[in-house]
Order: C-alpha cells, then structure tokens, then sequence
C-alpha cells in the first residue's frame, strides 16, 4: 500500500512537470493559431492592411505595414468613435527558438489599462509596463515600441496572423489578420 502511495505521487509529479514545460507552438486563443510563422514566411509577407476587430468589443485597430518599412496604427473606440492614429518604423527580428516578430518603433499597446498607450507602454510612475510573449514564454517590456508575434493560422488565406503580446499570461492574446495588400 505504502509503495502505491509513492508511485502515486511519484506519477503525478511526473505529470505536474511534464504540463509545466510548454514548446514555443503553444496554441494561441483559437485552436488553428499558432505562435510560430509559417515555414515558407516572408517579410513582404507582413505588406498590407491587418485588422483586428470584436463584433461586441470595444474596439478596433487597423496596421498598415509598407515596403518602405513604415506602418500607421488606427485604433479606434466603438462606443464613442474616438480614433488613435499613429505612425512609425518596423523591421523583423528572429530569435533562436523560432519564433519571429515585427518590431514596430513608435506603435501603442491599447489591450491593456489606458495608461500604457498615452504613456508609451509605461505605467502611469514612467516605469515599463510588463507583457507576456506566449512564443518566447517570458515576460518583456515595449517601451515606446510594440511587439507583434508573426504566428500561423491555418484557417485564413494568407495563413499568416498577428499577435500581441498579452497582459497576463493567462489572457489570450489580440489576434490580427490581414484583410488586403498595401495601397501604392
């Protein structure tokens, strides 16, 4: 009895263990996304309009990244009609585990307390806000700049998305898609 007790527990360590180690293909918040890009990905894969948009959210935010290797940022408030505009440089930056990002220079991060946008993803003592990178599966920081995770999304033609890094490491992430090319 006493050593179906310690494989028991022995087991269930196992298990605990083996559920607290997670790859960088973690699914993100719908089952067809995933963190990592797609094996044949581009970066003039990324030219073009991307939106994300809630049918009974508050918001929608719409990126239009160039060849020339700027965006501009619309984010926009449903209940009010308020609108954000912003503009900036991007480029690509590709870590060792795969995953890959757009850093946007001079983007705001609007998922999270109003603060961090009209602060430059700072909290309101100037001090960086923290958010989660579910690819890298660590804590970063995105003071006055944004980082987009480039996933794969096999639902969508391109089957390309792009994430935001989250608030809190159990939160999904906003996803983007793109909705058409670039304007000339």
């Amino acid at each position: 009895m006493k050593n179906l007790t310690l494989i028991r527990v022995f087991l269930l360590s196992i298990l605990l263990i083996l559920s607290s180690c997670s790859s960088p293909t973690r699914k993100t918040n719908t089952p067809d996304v995933n963190s990592l890009p797609p094996v044949d990905f581009k970066d003039s894969d990324l030219i073009g309009t991307w939106k994300s948009e809630w049918q009974e959210g508050p918001s929608v935010q719409i990126l239009v990244f160039r060849n020339d290797k700027t965006f501009s940022q619309t984010y926009i408030l449903n209940s009010s009609g308020k609108e954000f505009d912003t503009r900036g440089t991007w480029f690509i930056v590709n870590t060792s585990e795969g995953c890959t990002y757009i850093h946007a220079n001079g983007m705001h991060y609007y998922y999270g307390p109003d603060s961090f946008a009209q602060n430059g993803n700072r909290n309101p003592d100037g001090t960086p806000a923290m958010f989660w990178d579910d690819c890298q599966k660590k804590i970063v920081e995105m003071p006055d700049f944004v980082l987009l995770g480039v996933g794969h999304d096999i639902t969508h033609n391109p089957q390309i998305s792009l994430y935001q890094m989250s608030v809190e490491s159990d939160t999904a992430p906003p996803i983007l898609w793109k909705e058409s090319p670039a304007s000339p």
